[in-house]
């Protein structure tokens, strides 16, 4: 590595690499260097090509040099009717032009790569195409300027000024943003995966088609945009809020939309399978008709706009994605938490599907939620309390399968009449098949002792373990029936 005092540059493999911090090299070309640069003007304009097409501009001063027109009147060579500032494909790589005023310039498929824009005024400027990898431009002035198509990986845009710039279809993987001005910026179709936005109030911008997987906008106001077909899965959008913006068909597939504020928003048939919606808070005028859920969405303590619960596809939500952390924990603790939070979540759904009249839809998940309830008391070892709430799911479904109830009651009967059968033939009494089935369905209702069923013999302990037993079953019916349709749970 070298240090060139002349350009106040590291220099590194034939590149040249800024410390940062430096203030950038005002200092004229030596007259060796202006022949040099004349000769490489001269050459792209004898070829027909653009006058500074990969000319190489090492610091702030040779640009401001051959901007300057007293010394383009002194012999460096302009093709006629062209602008001072067309500096259309020049070669400005790692080039401190901190503080540099280009408003308008015409920078298209300039390299910029690792190059220094502090505070620079880029109003206007048409940098359509450029390669600006890893560039700076913290404080910078974009506003209005064309970047469509630019290569921005890894650039550094700090507090810079972004109203009204175009970013159509550039590529801004790893990008950074923290403080910037993005007010009626257009980034459609652009990629944004993985790029920070975390904080920031986005107003009037289009991202119509953009790539944003993985990008990290928590915290921020979205107000007036647009992410319409956007692609955002595993973005994280944590206590955003967002007014009057469009996420119509957006793909938000595993993105984490936790307590996210949304006011007259547009989600019509956006993607939400995997994501997490945990505590989401929607008004009146928020659109959620058409919405893609699935089994691991993450729906508790969601406020919905109950108007449209009746247009979503409830029949792909067989569960709660909150159980997906019962299977994942490692401890028991964990576990217990993880059934808890998965038993709340289920229940506050099928509150808001009762209350909106999907009657059967919110049948189903409160039978989901009685049965993590009883997982919930395995994990605890209450063993009791298990085995009964196993025995209600048998018998009844826990009141939302009353058909359950039908088969369980032919089974017991049917089970007890052969045995009664059974023990006829072997101990006496004798009895047919029919008669022994209608001994049990007699028993089941209490009145097998009154069929003349002598005491003491195995037979009348048989008919006496069924009265307990048909007992306990019409019980359980009797519950079902008044907390299906009397008490309205």
């Amino acid at each position: 590595m070298l240090f060139d005092q002349d350009t106040n540059l590291f220099w590194r493999r034939g590149s040249q690499m800024i410390v940062h911090g430096d203030p950038p090299d005002r200092a004229h070309p030596s007259p060796e260097r202006q022949d040099e640069l004349r000769g490489a003007l001269q050459a792209n304009i004898d070829n027909a090509s653009p006058a500074f097409a990969g000319v190489r501009i090492v610091t702030l001063g040779e640009l401001l040099w051959i901007l300057d027109d007293q010394h383009m009147a002194g012999g460096l060579p302009r093709p006629a009717g062209t602008s001072p500032i067309t500096l259309e494909g020049i070669d400005l790589r790692h080039a401190n032009l901190s503080g540099v005023r280009l408003s308008g310039a015409a920078l298209s498929r300039a390299n910029l790569t690792g190059a220094r824009l502090d505070h620079a005024d880029l109003t206007q400027a048409d940098l359509a195409g450029v390669v600006a990898v890893g560039a700076r431009f913290p404080g910078a002035i974009l506003e209005g300027a064309n970047c469509a198509g630019a290569d921005l990986r890894s650039a550094d845009f700090t507090r810079a000024n972004m109203k009204g710039a175009s970013l159509i279809r550039a590529d801004l993987r790893g990008a950074s943003f923290p403080m910037a001005l993005l007010a009626t910026t257009n980034l459609s179709e652009a990629n944004c995966t993985g790029v920070s936005l975390k904080g920031l109030q986005i107003s009037g911008s289009i991202l119509r088609g953009s790539l944003l997987n993985d990008a990290d906008l928590t915290g921020s106001a979205i107000i007036d945009c647009k992410f319409d077909g956007a692609l955002l899965a595993n973005a994280d959008l944590r206590g955003c809020f967002a007014a009057r913006a469009s996420f119509a068909g957006a793909d938000l597939r595993g993105a984490n939309l936790s307590r996210l504020d949304l006011s007259e928003v547009q989600l019509t048939g956006a993607n939400l399978a995997g994501a997490d919606l945990r505590k989401l808070r929607m008004d009146g005028g928020t659109i959620c008709s058409s919405l893609v859920l699935d089994n691991h969405t993450k729906l508790g303590d969601v406020g919905w706009n109950p108007h449209y619960l009746g247009e979503i596809d409830w029949q792909a939500v067989d569960r709660v994605g909150e159980e997906d952390d019962i299977a994942q924990a490692a401890t028991r603790a964990t576990r217990s938490q993880a059934c808890r939070a998965a038993i709340l979540a289920t229940h506050s759904l099928a509150v808001s599907l009762k209350e909106r009249g999907l009657g059967p839809e919110a049948s189903r998940l409160r039978l989901r939620e009685q049965r993590i309830q009883r997982q919930w008391l395995r994990v605890r070892r209450l063993w009791l309390p298990y085995l009964g709430s196993l025995v209600l799911d048998l018998v009844s479904g826990y009141g939302e399968r009353l058909g359950s109830i039908i088969w369980s009651y032919l089974a017991f009967v049917l089970g007890f009449g052969l045995i009664d059968f059974i023990l006829g033939v072997t101990v006496g009494p004798s009895l047919t098949l029919i008669n022994a089935i209608i001994l049990s369905v007699v028993s089941f209702h209490g009145g097998g002792f009154l069929s003349g069923i002598a005491l003491g013999g195995p037979l009348s302990v048989c008919v006496a373990i069924e009265s307990i037993v048909g007992l306990a079953i019409e019980m359980i019916f009797i519950a079902s029936l008044c907390r299906r349709f009397v008490s309205g749970v």
